[in-house]
């Protein structure tokens, strides 16, 4: 699998200007000894702000650390068209803002990122129900899975755009943000995810967002005020 991920790194790297030149590490749950270390069992892959300083220790045991970079755990046991899908939707959540990687590599900083990414997993697992279904799932994510599925299929690797944006986030098909996103992806193909979510998307995908948003909030007129904050927080963006 260590050649399947080196080509996968290698075509990332060719068609994302933003990881060109950071070390990215695509580890696939075969390769690691134990797995719910890194990743609920629920999930089939996985990104974070310091999963790179998580693998630290199995990426040295293995000549592979290369300094602070982008990390994607993912489970190698589905097909190949899925495993591109996992990727693309992790990728997705990595460009989803200006990457951070200033934070110190001593050991004891590493242990309490440790110590905090295992809190947001306990999150992750006991709050499922105080926030929408798409949440971390927003408009700029499902833009740059859009844009990053268009590079891959330029670049000759078909992938099910359902398979990077799954249908259970209560939002509009991944068909019709396509569809709103018009000739955006083709426009804009030579240029980083950075200037990408530095322009405005166009005003069909907006609305798009809008209206799922509207539609999420009215479904759920009791729902937990957490809840109705990341729905105000997400139409504020948009509407402004």
């Amino acid at each position: 699998m260590q050649t399947t991920a080196a080509k996968l790194v290698n075509l990332i790297r060719s068609v994302v200007p933003d990881l060109a030149d950071l070390p990215l590490y695509l580890v696939f749950a075969s390769d690691l000894a134990v797995l719910s270390d890194y990743i609920d069992p629920s999930c089939d892959a996985v990104c974070g702000r310091h999963l790179d300083l998580e693998l630290r220790s199995h990426l040295e045991s293995r000549g592979q650390w290369q300094g602070r970079g982008a990390a994607i755990i993912a489970r190698d046991d589905v097909g190949n068209g899925a495993l591109a899908g996992l990727i693309l939707h992790e990728l997705g959540h990595i460009l989803d803002a200006s990457l951070d990687l200033s934070e110190p590599e001593s050991f004891s900083h590493i242990e309490r990122l440790l110590e905090i990414s295992a809190a947001v997993r306990e999150f992750w697992n006991q709050s499922p129900t105080d926030l929408p279904a798409w949440f971390a799932h927003e408009a700029v994510w499902l833009r740059n899975c859009i844009h990053l599925h268009a590079r891959f299929e330029a670049a000759g690797m078909s992938v099910p755009l359902p398979l990077v944006i799954p249908g259970h986030y209560g939002i509009s098909s991944c068909w019709k943000y396509h569809a709103e996103l018009g000739d955006e992806p083709k426009r804009l193909e030579r240029e980083s995810f950075a200037t990408i979510r530095n322009t405005k998307p166009p005003r069909e995908f907006s609305d798009l967002w809008c209206r799922d948003i509207r539609a999420t909030f009215l479904l759920h007129s009791e729902c937990p005020p957490r809840w109705a904050q990341v729905c105000i927080s997400e139409l504020e963006k948009y509407t402004a």
